[in-house]
């Protein structure tokens, strides 16, 4: 069946959308990645006269300047907010059409030459496929195929937005997502201050393996049953991470297996996820993955019920593709800045370079890596304060991209990590955000 292929990479600020239709047209369209769109007001006409020229209360009809050529419908139900100085919403579209909206909702004073924003219930990757095709709603999507790339786990991570989760480890080693491997962070600093672990609450569970795998203490699931029923009906994401697992993991799969007969949706099993050698990369791998599947499920089901769930895959941080029902939250770290160094590395063989540099500069961060004639793979990689046992590509992030924010503190001008996002973004886009890289370098003349 002839069907839209259509390749989506969503960062903090923006999701930038490459589609190609059955007849071989290309269309590109860049989204905000809070799924808005923005425009300028150009004129406003209060309680409008409808069909049978009564006129409609409560109710204007907003004209703007129509770029993205959106077609009839497509706006419905989107609410309209006013951006900048006195910003508030404006009310919900009703109808819309190319360049005109009619919004049930008051209008401002002054409305002329105002900013505002469209902001739709649905993910930025599906507004940006809407807008590549031209549906004007989910449900007249066109057969596609979706290839993803996102910081969505990312940026939960770095934002501490996971889930609420619970830990189940083995007796007596509670503590050792706090106590780390003693390594310092910074190793001249006076005072360390030490990351709070992603896991909400930590389980001790008697039962124990020796170094060969063998049983040293049984599991007595009977015994164990109120603990597991209390966790089940207080957390619906479970990590689960017990010592020398990767020897043997019928320990962890029976725990697994009855917290799912007791209605957990999500189970990071340590073993599973990374079966190697080492207790505590395998405990904060089971927590980092506990800590976003929930969000990064959640996210991913919404995109495939729009576009259909067989036709979504999915980059990993070791910049492979895989289906959405087996991505996992902690291959999802370096998502975006592998399929970075996967396009850099393309273009540069196309272009007769088999050795390279990739500089990729985003809105939140920048991603640095090198390409020489084969990709460089980290086995475990550290991202933000969390640590993943897993495979990803050899990238260096700075927390410096066009929306990190500048600041002055003391006499220092400070740059990041703090980044203007999506929104209000920066100062120049009009919607009362901060001073940003962007903004520096639209006042030096490079924009």
């Amino acid at each position: 069946m002839a069907q839209w292929r259509i390749w989506i990479d969503t960062g903090g600020t923006f999701t930038d959308c490459l589609a190609l239709s059955p007849e071989g047209r290309r269309v590109q369209v860049k989204v905000l990645s809070s799924s808005a769109l923005r425009a300028t007001a150009a004129e406003i006409e209060v309680e409008p006269a409808a069909a049978g020229g009564q006129p409609v209360r409560d109710a204007f009809v907003l004209r703007y300047e129509d770029s993205w050529g959106l077609p009839v419908g497509f706006a419905n139900d989107a609410d309209l907010h006013w951006l900048g100085r006195g910003e508030g919403e404006g009310g919900r579209v009703v109808a819309s059409k190319p360049g005109e909206l009619t919004v049930r909702g008051s209008a401002p004073t002054a409305s002329r030459g105002r900013a505002f924003e469209m902001r739709f219930d649905e993910e930025s990757p599906v507004l940006a496929a809407r807008l590549a095709t031209g549906a004007a709603s989910v449900s007249e999507l066109p057969p596609l195929e979706l290839r993803l790339a996102t910081t969505k786990g990312t940026n939960a991570l770095l934002e501490r937005n996971g889930a609420e989760n619970a830990l189940l480890v083995t007796r007596g080693f509670a503590d050792l997502l706090w106590i780390g491997d003693q390594r310092r962070p910074d190793i001249f600093a006076r005072h360390i201050e030490r990351p709070e672990p992603l896991a909400s609450h930590v389980v001790e569970i008697d039962a124990r393996l020796d170094a060969r795998g063998e049983v040293i203490e049984e599991l007595d699931l009977e015994a164990l049953g109120p603990t597991l029923v209390e966790v089940a009906s207080t957390y619906q994401s479970v990590g689960i991470a017990f010592l020398h697992s990767h020897r043997h993991g019928g320990h962890e799969e029976a725990v697994a297996a009855r917290l799912r007969e007791l209605g957990v949706p999500f189970l990071s099993i340590g073993a599973s996820l990374s079966p190697t050698e080492g207790y505590l990369a395998r405990m904060r791998t089971a927590a980092v993955d506990a800590y976003l599947q929930p969000v990064i499920r959640r996210y991913l089901d919404r995109i495939g019920n729009a576009v259909g769930g067989r036709r979504l895959r999915v980059m990993t941080s070791a910049g492979g593709l895989v289906s959405a029902e087996r991505y996992r939250a902690k291959d999802s770290l370096l998502s975006g800045p592998a399929g970075g160094v996967v396009g850099a590395a393309t273009a540069a063989r196309r272009l007769g370079f088999e050795r390279i540099v990739a500089f990729d500069m985003g809105g939140t961060s920048t991603d640095v890596s090198r390409f020489d004639g084969d990709y460089e793979y980290r086995f475990e990689h550290r991202v933000g304060d969390a640590e993943v046992a897993a495979p990803s590509l050899a990238i260096e992030t700075v927390a410096a991209g066009g929306g990190s924010i500048c600041r002055i503190e003391g006499q220092q001008l400070k740059v990041g990590p703090q980044s203007a996002g999506a929104h209000p973004g920066p100062a120049c886009y009009g919607a009362g955000g901060p001073l940003t890289l962007t903004d520096v370098n639209l006042l030096l003349g490079r924009l």
